[in-house]
């Protein structure tokens, strides 16, 4: 029954209309009341893929699509806004959510290169859990390709990118895996205007350029043009980007 029961939360965290009915804390109590003890007591740390407990993370595979996983704080850290998020000693998440990406291409079962990679951290205008998970997932082949015509333009600094992502107005920042080992993703975003006052109207993004560098996105709720800055909008959660008849079928990570 506790199987089943496990795989009814997940299933919920997995359909938005359940979340938003009334289970805001699913996620948070999947890692906090199962994940951890688990880990805790030395057996594996289902339904969660690893718990990272020195740095307090941990991974879970997401029922949407075939390769999409979640990285989620083990402690109590509700999004891109909350404090925690942003303070001088917190994990560096963006970082170890892209040191996990290998999670992908070992349930793939083939190399994915890091360009059909994004990692996505919706702002609290566009997200169902009062958790803080970044997405783990592929992007979508459009955005990489226009991220790729685009990569001459886009510098060390932020800037407004010239054409839209899904629909929406981004800021770019080429950024490297040094650089998010350094300094966090949250206070990279604070450098830009006044985004460190305002981080509950931001979604950031982050994937490949190229094999030397990354691009840190970020968008800012625009509700007249109906932008709730859920950067999970760039993300093809059937992976389209890659080969689909290789991919896995979705499948819970449970008992």
């Amino acid at each position: 029954m506790m199987g089943r029961a496990i795989m009814l939360l997940i299933a919920t965290v997995c359909s938005p209309g359940l979340a938003q009915a009334g289970t805001p804390d699913a996620l948070w109590h999947i890692v906090h009341d199962r994940c951890v003890p688990h880990a805790e007591q030395g057996k594996q740390p289902t339904p969660c893929t690893k718990v990272d407990r020195q740095t307090g993370y941990a991974l879970l595979k997401d029922l949407v699509g075939p390769l999409q996983y979640l990285l989620i704080p083990t402690s109590r850290i509700e999004g891109i806004e909350s404090p925690a998020f942003s303070a001088p000693d917190a994990p560096h998440f963006f970082a170890r959510a892209w040191q996990s990406r290998q999670v992908m291409a070992q349930r793939y079962d083939q190399p994915i290169s890091d360009d059909a990679i994004l990692l996505a951290l919706n702002s609290p205008h566009g997200r169902s859990q009062n958790q803080l998970h970044i997405h783990i997932s592929c992007v979508k082949p459009a955005v990489r390709q226009r991220l790729q015509r685009m990569a001459p333009q886009i510098s060390a600094h932020w800037q407004r990118l010239p054409d839209e992502l899904a629909g929406h107005r981004y800021i770019a920042r080429r950024v490297s895996s040094a650089l998010l080992e350094q300094t966090s993703a949250a206070h990279l975003l604070a450098e830009h205007a006044d985004a460190g006052q305002h981080m509950a109207d931001y979604g950031l993004a982050l994937t490949a350029l190229d094999a030397q560098s990354l691009v840190l996105l970020a968008t800012h709720v625009n509700r007249e043009r109906g932008n709730v800055a859920s950067t999970e909008e760039l993300e093809s959660h059937d992976c389209a980007v890659l080969d689909p008849h290789a991919a896995h079928e979705s499948a819970p990570s449970t008992p």
